[in-house]
């Protein structure tokens, strides 16, 4: 049947088990053509050992069978970890949820209970000074709370709350700042200056940028060196149409270079004399992620500390 194939001028190929003299079957691939310009029909044939090809060709069989299970695997995991990142998913945001309701419900009553604690010490007799004392120490403690419950808050804020743009004057939010800090323990101690040059339009979120002016600041002024006549807080605010340049410098107690590297981890808290929660650094890191912005640090213990933030100008979003 291939001879004859050959003799109508097809070209013809075919695998054929070739026995050795040694009497070992060799696969081969035979290959017969018809010679062209002959009188007499004659046919030339190839016979080609084609163990090594057979032998690469099971070998790769068998790897595509292993490929495929693996796919299949992979494919499987993938499932199951899709499934698990929604269920992930769904519980961070019930959690995040929960926080936020009992962090605002709870706060009600602290501000209750705070109100009550000037009643009473209204009603004080004045000369009693340890339990004029005491009541300091319970409004301290209540403040306090009430401060580790707003950064919670803050923090829940903004995880899950979308970036809202619009315009920023950074002069209003210093101001807004400076009134609202007036009675802060120390801060008349304290030298504030200000340089704010903004002569183009800022465009950002107005609450997230009061969150880490407020906590950048008001650590600055917490953390003041009583050891030095002169407690200088500067701040530097320089807007362009791409970004705006915050520094705030302080002559403060500053911090080890070990502390720099954790402060804007959940809970640190660099110095033993902090009051804070530990919170308020890793906000503001959150929150400068959530803005696309970037924040670094340079400080030195017993020299002061400096914040740089650069925040871009979203002035497009807005046009």
């Amino acid at each position: 049947m291939y001879i004859e194939k050959a003799i109508k001028g097809e070209t013809v190929s075919f695998e054929w088990m070739h026995c050795d003299a040694n009497k070992k079957n060799i696969p081969c691939e035979v290959q017969l053509a018809l010679l062209p310009e002959d009188k007499n029909p004659r046919i030339y044939a190839s016979i080609v050992d084609i163990t090594i090809r057979n032998e690469t060709r099971e070998k790769l069989k068998q790897q595509n069978k292993k490929l495929a299970f693996q796919n299949e695997e992979i494919e499987k995991r993938a499932n199951e970890l899709t499934i698990t990142n929604r269920e992930l998913k769904k519980t961070n945001n019930e959690l995040d949820r929960f926080v936020y309701s009992a962090s605002h419900d709870l706060r009600a009553p602290l501000k209750s209970l705070l109100g009550l604690s000037d009643i009473v010490k209204e009603g004080m007799d004045p000369d009693n000074i340890i339990q004029m004392e005491q009541m300091d120490m319970m409004k301290k403690s209540i403040i306090k709370l009430d401060d580790f419950i707003e950064d919670i808050l803050q923090y829940s804020r903004n995880s899950r709350t979308e970036v809202i743009q619009e315009d920023i004057n950074f002069e209003e939010t210093l101001q807004n700042f400076i009134k609202e800090h007036e009675h802060m323990n120390g801060t008349n101690e304290i030298k504030l200056n200000v340089d704010i040059q903004q002569d183009i339009k800022f465009v950002s979120d107005k609450r997230r940028i009061k969150v880490v002016l407020t906590n950048l600041i008001s650590n600055a002024l917490k953390y003041k060196d009583l050891s030095k006549e002169n407690q200088v807080v500067s701040i530097d605010i320089q807007c362009s149409k791409d970004k705006a340049l915050i520094r705030i410098k302080d002559n403060g107690i500053g911090m080890s270079t070990q502390d720099k590297e954790k402060i804007f981890e959940m809970f640190y808290r660099a110095t033993k004399i902090s009051e804070g929660s530990g919170l308020g650094l890793y906000i503001v890191k959150e929150t400068l992620d959530k803005l696309k912005g970037t924040i670094t640090v340079q400080s030195e213990l017993g020299k002061g500390t400096t914040f740089n933030v650069s925040l871009p100008n979203q002035l497009t979003v807005l046009i």
